[in-house]
């Protein structure tokens, strides 16, 4: 089993557990082209910038797919509040210029589903996040 497919798999553990318990389960999907000259994804797995507070229920999966690196963050029991300070975070960080060109830092796309609100089991909140990002409606920098 692949460490995507373990995620999924607990994801869906979590799905499963967030409506026995009417709470809600938060997944943030970021991706950016391989080879990029910043990446995002490497600077969060390095711990360099924190877009948010792990716990021990928290869990992520760094892959790459089609030229592209992607890294999922699930975050059970985590409410709308969370979903819009991780997004603000994200905007505040991926917008800081960088001091020689004046160039924005990081070039990602990225992804924030929350169940029960995005999807009503695990297959339609990834298609959710999935299809955000083919259809670039969230903030592309």
């Amino acid at each position: 089993m692949s460490e995507r497919e373990k995620f999924v798999s607990d994801m869906q553990k979590e799905i499963s557990k967030a409506k026995a318990c009417s709470q809600h389960v938060l997944v943030v999907l970021i991706q950016e082209e391989l080879n990029q000259r910043y990446s995002f994804i490497n600077d969060v797995m390095e711990e360099k910038i924190s877009i948010i507070r792990k716990t021990s229920n928290t869990k992520e999966v760094c892959y790459t797919e089609n030229n592209k690196k992607y890294l999922e963050i699930m975050i059970p029991e985590a409410d709308k509040f969370a979903q819009g300070f991780i997004e603000k975070k994200i905007e505040s960080i991926i917008t800081t210029e960088t001091d020689e060109t004046n160039a924005k830092k990081y070039d990602i796309l990225y992804s924030t589903a929350i169940f029960p609100d995005n999807g009503e089991d695990t297959d339609s909140l990834c298609d959710y996040l999935t299809s955000a990002l083919k259809k670039n409606t969230m903030a592309e920098v």
